[in-house]
């Protein structure tokens, strides 16, 4: 049921909508959830994908292979290149096969913890903040 009636929920509308979004909403798009592990560090359930996190595969012919590197995210095309997620063309060369990054757990994402800091309102200030921020002593 339609509560807001200035959102739309007219399918066609939604479409295009989304292959049309500009590279900043794409970016909100291609998020992948965090793992277990991070899920609870954190509290947070998922984040958009960058280059150099490392993800496993959840879902489809690719499923449940080691963790790879993310090698380049396709916003245009919203896929992800993994490190070693390729297959082999007719000529002999191999190409990066892309996923869509809903289909990935991501295992460890970089600086997550500097992304999170608003949000977890941590009071201990990072290594770029520590020259400014002094304790007073008594």
């Amino acid at each position: 049921m339609k509560f807001n009636p200035f959102v739309t929920s007219d399918r066609s509308k939604n479409r295009k909508r989304h292959f049309n979004a500009p590279s900043h909403i794409r970016r909100k798009i291609m998020s992948s959830p965090l793992s277990k592990e991070l899920r609870q560090k954190y509290n947070v359930r998922s984040m958009p994908i960058r280059k150099d996190d490392e993800v496993q595969v959840v879902r489809g012919h690719y499923k449940g292979q080691q963790i790879g590197k993310v090698v380049q995210v396709y916003r245009k095309k919203y896929v992800i290149y993994i490190e070693r997620v390729q297959r082999e063309k007719a000529n002999g060369t191999t190409v990066h096969v892309g996923i869509h990054p809903s289909k990935c757990n991501q295992h460890h994402a970089g600086d997550l913890r500097r992304l999170l800091l608003p949000l977890l309102g941590d009071c201990n200030p990072g290594p770029a903040q520590s020259s400014l921020w002094t304790p007073i002593e008594e």
